[in-house]
């Protein structure tokens, strides 16, 4: 129960500071175009995507039975990076979210092809994961160096990470993959519940698990893709969520599950707020903040676990 108090708190308390945070301190605003076409898409967009990279780090630990697994293991947030990085680069009239999705996809396209021709077992899998997040980011690093000053300043800027968005649709856009997301999460919880006990267990129970595995990849994958497309790369909230809910609900998901996409959404939903007051009136990019505060926190759970 009291896990279940401290997930509402924690979205109460960074929706709350969401809304009220502007460039000149707190308070509603007076205009209505500042909290419903900036306010409000925000704090959907934080909602959506942290629980939305919290659901793709989940499955991923459960399908490759990893607990370092999370929603870039399979090289998906590198080569949004890169994809994004080629729009901006090449043909700066194409949206960069749509950059980014093909770089997601194609990520996984490549690791689906492999697995199938290849027949690679989970480890492996996390191996290939590794060479495409390392080839695509070193075809970054390289529009980097060809690019103008200006251009990789913008490049870089988007691989940082943000929530800044405008008009409602911007944040619907991560919300709506989170809802279909999530519900599909929850409606293969039996599967997910055996699979994680081992492939010949769900197997000797009637689970169907290479298609299963197939199922979870192609999601993460989407899921993943669309929510970079829209945020950029948002560093440890798909890695420390998952673990911070088995400590406090246990392995059964039917309950970690629930908790990881809560827990998900208030600590981005949190961290953004954060990364909002530090440097008033400046903004911190919240995928920095992230990943300051991911490491340690995650060695700290680590060591407290222990």
């Amino acid at each position: 129960m009291k896990g279940i108090i401290g997930i509402i708190v924690l979205i109460m308390l960074g929706s709350l500071t969401q809304l009220l945070i502007g460039p000149n301190g707190f308070g509603w605003p007076a205009d209505p175009f500042i909290a419903w076409q900036l306010r409000v898409p925000r704090l959907l967009l934080a909602l959506g995507a942290g629980a939305g990279l919290a659901g793709c780090g989940l499955l991923l630990q459960v399908l490759l039975r990893n607990p370092l697994a999370s929603p870039y293991t399979l090289g998906v947030g590198s080569a949004s990076a890169l994809g994004a990085s080629i729009v901006i680069v090449a043909v700066p009239s194409v949206s960069i979210g749509l950059g980014a999705w093909l770089g997601a996809l194609l990520a996984t396209l490549l690791v689906l092809l492999l697995r199938r021709r290849a027949g690679l077992d989970n480890e492996a899998l996390i191996l290939c994961g590794i060479a495409i997040a390392l080839c695509a980011s070193a075809g970054v690093l390289m529009l980097h160096y060809l690019a103008d000053r200006a251009t990789s300043s913008a490049m870089l800027r988007w691989t940082m990470g943000g929530l800044s968005s405008v008009g409602i649709w911007d944040g619907l856009t991560g919300v709506i993959p989170t809802l279909i997301g999530g519900f599909w999460l929850l409606w293969i919880l039996p599967q997910l519940n055996l699979l994680q006990l081992g492939e010949d267990w769900a197997q000797s129970r009637g689970v169907a698990v290479e298609q299963l595995k197939l199922n979870i990849l192609i999601v993460v994958a989407m899921w993943t893709g669309t929510l970079v497309a829209q945020a950029g790369p948002i560093s440890f909230i798909g890695l420390i969520a998952p673990h911070m809910a088995r400590r406090q609900f246990g392995y059964d998901l039917r309950r970690c599950a629930p908790a990881t996409l809560g827990l998900g959404a208030g600590l981005l939903t949190c961290c953004d707020a954060l990364a909002r007051v530090l440097m008033a009136p400046a903004e911190l990019p919240v995928g920095v903040l992230t990943a300051l505060l991911g490491g340690p926190a995650f060695v700290a759970l680590l060591l407290s676990k222990r």
